[in-house]
């Protein structure tokens, strides 16, 4: 299994974040999506969310982007844990499968303030995973809110 650093995960989150590309219903473009470089094929991992269980073809499909993107780094089932800590604070409900929602549109009443919350929340939680695989993070990134500017 490789190892790809905390450090890398964090800033291509932050990133997408500060140049407007997290899109959360979009499994290239949500939380998962972009510390995954954009493939969307984790998305067939999805159904554990719901408590369903995979079919062979889901979990193959699931299985190879994450070998692809992340080297193995992380399970299915790590990778839907964190989506849903991401998407539960968005909805605002802390229920994420009731999707599409209304508070996941850039234009509802407190989108960004959610959005920045589920990315500190998600971002805590892919650390903590990474220090429970013996990675030793000594630093502690931070980032600020974005402050977006309308046309």
């Amino acid at each position: 299994m490789g190892h790809i650093k905390y450090q890398i995960q964090f800033d291509k989150i932050v990133n997408a974040y500060m140049q407007n590309k997290m899109t959360p219903l979009k499994p290239c473009g949500c939380f998962i999506g972009n510390l995954l470089n954009n493939n969307e094929n984790w998305i067939w991992g999805r159904a554990l969310i719901y408590n369903s269980i995979l079919t062979p073809f889901e979990e193959e499909q699931s299985t190879l982007c994450l070998l692809k993107e992340a080297q193995g780094m992380y399970t299915i089932k790590e990778i839907i844990d964190i989506e849903a800590t991401f998407l539960n604070i968005i909805s605002g409900t802390g229920d994420s499968r009731e999707l599409p929602a209304p508070q996941f549109d850039p234009n509802s009443k407190g989108y960004e303030e959610r959005l920045f919350k589920g990315m500190e929340a998600a971002l805590e939680h892919l650390k903590k995973l990474h220090q429970e695989k013996g990675e030793v993070i000594e630093d502690n990134p931070i980032f600020s809110k974005r402050e977006l500017v309308e046309a």
